[in-house]
């Protein structure tokens, strides 16, 4: 019987050093094979610099794409694509970071004590990015979704944008996300979107891309394409924004002498600090005001309302525009105001560290993504301070009429969402005084 019991036991540990060896087999060969998949890209990365300091890639007359089209360049791109292997947490969206990087990037001058303009959108609003990079001097990181049906016209937005426009080619770093199910194998018809038409004519052929935000069979990960964009960046401060929210032409520089006058790239201890920028909205086909001093004139004039005015005042009226309207101070300067304390449903556009909390993934379509993420940052302690001489407008006067058919049938959605992660985050603070309820 104990002879029995000896055998049994050398058999089964003989399986088990099987087992274990094949196991530490297995182990290495992943690894192996991680690093090599680490290797291509960084051989990818490498060949798009060395491309980048082509003579092709640098001509500054670009009137004609399929003049300065480059099967190098474009093989790149697709290989981005096809070597990626990145997917969300959820396991649903395939995400190419660094997609198409700026030059700036490529020559690896995004300092740490900079902001970068963070961003998102589909490919029919890309076209924003022309008037966006002109007014923003900095570093911008733009993460852009598409579906099956686009994803070649949207790779190609992007390439062409990048072709055709200096300040986004210098300044513009663009990932691509798209539904994993939704593969494309053929990429041979990608040609197709790149020579169909000169510069002169892109912005109206990229309006026109069938890929709008919020709309279609396809949910619009939101809160996912700011994450996406805002991860890559290596500056100190980040500005999260929608795409079609233009910044006076001079916040960038600004807020860098700002920051450098108040220590803020040298003190890292004050980190719970949110810098507002005031919002507005004007009439569409108005020229973008240059300073504060113009705003104010459009705003007497009615041309200018604060952003949201009619949509949802709440979400904006705590910001305080008469007082930042009639606090008077030089036009060349940039200082904190006063600080607001948060209540709900309070949605403000702020410059903040890189290390703020992300956004909550789970939230798609319309309704609640973004004031998730001020709820979760009051009550983990942040201050929200309102800066002068700065702001951002957007485009059009917003509406409740503008909004897509969905819109109400998603705002109950993500409200039953919002009521959920509302409690979550007080369980994630436990010593916090603070709550996202109404007060």
């Amino acid at each position: 019987m104990a002879g029995g019991i000896k055998q049994i036991r050398r058999r089964f540990k003989t399986k088990t050093t099987t087992w274990l060896t094949l196991a530490i087999v297995l182990v290495v060969i992943i690894t192996v094979l991680q690093g090599l998949h680490q290797y291509m890209l960084s051989c990818l990365d490498k060949n798009m610099e060395t491309y980048g300091k082509s003579r092709h890639y640098t001509v500054t007359h670009r009137n004609n794409l399929k003049e300065y089209h480059s099967k190098q360049f474009t093989d790149i791109l697709v290989q981005r694509v096809l070597n990626s292997s990145m997917i969300d947490a959820t396991g649903q969206y395939r995400i190419i970071q660094n997609f198409l990087r700026s030059q700036r990037a490529q020559r690896h001058e995004e300092a740490l004590h900079e902001v970068t303009l963070v961003t998102h959108g589909s490919a029919s609003v890309l076209r924003h990015l022309v008037l966006l990079s002109r007014q923003w001097k900095g570093p911008i990181s733009v993460s852009v979704f598409a579906t099956t049906d686009n994803l070649l016209a949207t790779m190609a937005a992007a390439r062409n944008l990048h072709l055709c426009y200096a300040t986004i080619r210098e300044n513009v770093t663009f990932h691509l996300v798209y539904p994993l199910h939704n593969e494309v194998a053929n990429f041979s018809a990608l040609d197709t979107y790149l020579y169909q038409h000169n510069c002169d004519k892109l912005l109206p052929k990229i309006s026109l891309t069938n890929a709008t935000n919020y709309m279609g069979g396809t949910e619009y990960p939101v809160n996912l394409m700011r994450n996406i964009a805002s991860r890559t960046v290596g500056t100190d401060f980040i500005f999260i924004v929608d795409i079609d929210l233009m910044p006076n032409k001079n916040l960038h520089e600004s807020f860098l002498s700002f920051a450098r006058k108040n220590n803020l790239f040298d003190n890292t201890s004050d980190d719970k600090t949110l810098y507002i920028v005031p919002t507005f909205e004007m009439q569409e086909g108005i020229r973008m005001p240059n300073d504060k001093q113009e705003l104010v004139l459009r705003l007497e004039n009615l041309d200018i309302q604060p952003f949201y005015y009619k949509v949802c005042w709440n979400c904006q009226k705590l910001t305080d525009y008469d007082a930042w309207q009639n606090e008077a101070s030089p036009l060349n300067s940039t200082k904190v105001l006063y600080e607001v304390q948060w209540q709900h449903p309070y949605e403000p556009f702020f410059i903040g560290r890189k290390s703020i909390p992300l956004y909550d993934e789970r939230f798609k379509q319309y309704g609640y993504n973004r004031v998730s993420q001020v709820c979760h940052l009051h009550v983990a302690g942040y201050r929200f301070v309102v800066l002068s001489n700065v702001f951002l407008v957007h485009q059009g006067i917003k509406n409740n009429l503008d909004f897509h058919v969905n819109k109400k049938q998603e705002h109950e959605r993500n409200l039953m969402l919002y009521n959920n992660f509302r409690n979550e985050i007080i369980k994630k603070y436990p010593d916090s005084t603070r709550s996202c309820y109404m007060t």
